[in-house]
């Protein structure tokens, strides 16, 4: 309490005001919290206590994530907080959810959250007081903007609207319910740089690639707050309705659905046989591979995949070991692309010379080749590699030729390496980072989860579904 203002009014009046101050802040929070109290869940209060500017909340399906997503917006629209001061209002939030039907649910979890006598009736339908959340539920707020009497405004945005519907805006707070894409993500934070404003997100990492944002928890730059779903962390559910819950979970999701773990897989990917805990190993057997590359082309700066392939025969057929994985750094040449390739080998004490052949893709090099493929540039830096006295001398250690590129055979392949994972046929090397990232993620499109898996398939079809017979030996170690 300042001087200033006890000589300017006096004691009892600056003592009154601040009283009343006090209560009004007290009575705002116990109407946020009436129906939905953070001290039900430890973890929930740890997150709003967080100061960060940039946090998240994970974990757990069903653990009140999207609640203490709407409870944190309901504390910054009204200017309370019970932990520590906020920006008086008003204040302006968006929020960003993946799908037009989660948008729905977060407007109910705010209108749920903010206390009725705060909104403006502008934002709502016109429909009878108790209408009001069912029409919510349904239709959301006029807009799909929750604008409160204070002049406070929280947007609600989905995914799908993209980067450009995501500027141009300034913001004093946003919360992403569900992961963003990172080109989002970017463009969000961006709109909070003028008014130092904060970021939240909560979501259960299931469904789709999250790599970026676990590598920036893993930078410490944005704060990471994880529910489990346990007696502990979710005290209002029994333990024995947390048992029947896990009891449902496929097995594919089970540890991110109930302990909210990063690495999982995509539903709906096209490899739905891959196995992380069956197909990748860490150390390689010890076994007389037989030795290969795959490699896929992409025009784009780092979509130059190359695979070394180990192949194993057995009784009825092949084993394949994906035993390196390089993915150019940059906007790279042939001759630095050989050189990743090389080391692959190196990694293990072999050499170009072991290499049976590679495939790759049938790109044309375009003005850097001088009418030749990508191929024939890739086959001569290998053998300016094991001739570099004599560069120029067309010995290379291995053809480098073009894989199966007919109608239908982007379909066949995929299906085939599919059903090499249902057989436990193919096992990765867990440094294949961006493999793996395609086995539990790509649905088919041409994106850039696409180079890994044509690079693989080039190679892989090769071996599989084929016999150990005379004629097919010939054909296949030719």
């Amino acid at each position: 309490m300042s001087a200033e203002l006890l000589g300017k009014f006096g004691e009892g009046i600056v003592l009154r005001e601040y009283a009343l101050r006090q209560a009004r802040r007290e009575a705002a929070l116990r109407r946020i919290h009436r129906n939905f109290p953070p001290e039900n869940s430890p973890k929930q209060v740890a997150f709003h206590a967080d100061t960060s500017r940039w946090r998240s909340l994970r974990g757990c399906n069903q653990a009140g994530k999207t609640k203490a997503g709407a409870r944190e917006a309901a504390y910054r629209m009204l200017g309370v907080h019970p932990n520590y001061p906020v920006r008086k209002p008003p204040v302006h939030g968006r929020v960003v959810t993946y799908s037009f039907k989660q948008s729905r649910v977060v407007q109910r979890a705010l209108f749920d959250m903010v206390p009725l006598e705060e909104i403006n009736p502008v934002c709502l339908p016109a429909c009878d007081e108790s209408q009001l959340p069912e029409m919510i539920r349904v239709g959301g707020f006029k807009k799909n903007t929750l604008i409160l009497r204070n002049g406070s405004t929280c947007e609600v945005y989905t995914a799908w609207q993209g980067t450009l519907a995501h500027s141009g805006d300034t913001l004093d707070f946003v919360w992403c319910d569900e992961p963003p894409k990172e080109s989002h993500y970017s463009e969000l934070v961006a709109r909070l740089t003028t008014r130092e404003g904060f970021l939240w997100l909560t979501y259960t990492p299931v469904g789709r690639p999250v790599e970026w944002l676990k590598k920036q928890v893993d930078d410490k730059k944005i704060t990471d707050h994880l529910i489990r779903l346990t007696v502990q962390d979710c005290p209002f559910y029994s333990q024995a309705l947390i048992d029947g819950i896990c009891a449902a979970y496929l097995p594919a999701e089970y540890e991110q659905r109930v302990n909210g773990a990063w690495d999982g897989v995509t539903t709906g990917r096209v490899f739905g046989a891959f196995n992380d805990k069956k197909h990748v190993f860490d150390t390689p057997p010890d076994f007389d591979y037989l030795l290969f590359f795959g490699g896929d082309h992409g025009e784009k700066i780092r979509a130059q995949v190359i695979y070394l392939l180990g192949v194993v025969a057995v009784a009825d057929g092949f084993e394949l070991y994906v035993l390196g994985e390089y993915v150019s750094p940059g906007n790279t040449k042939p001759e630095d692309d050989a050189k990743g390739a090389r080391a692959l080998l190196e990694a293990y004490g072999w050499d170009l010379w072991e290499v049976r052949y590679m495939r790759g893709d049938v790109n044309s090099a375009g003005k850097l080749g001088d009418g030749y493929s990508i191929n024939a540039l890739l086959e001569r830096a290998f053998a300016a590699l094991v001739n570099p006295d004599r560069p120029l001398r067309n010995n290379p250690p291995f053809r480098v030729m073009s894989p199966d590129k007919s109608k239908g055979s982007i379909v066949a392949g995929c299906k085939k390496i599919n059903f090499g994972f249902a057989e436990d046929r193919i096992f990765v090397h867990a440094s294949c980072t961006a493999l793996l990232k395609t086995l539990r993620h790509w649905t088919g499109l041409n994106d850039d989860l696409k180079h890994a898996a044509d690079a693989l398939r080039y190679i892989a079809v090769d071996f599989l579904n084929t016999r150990l017979d005379g004629a097919d030996e010939a054909v296949i170690f030719r």
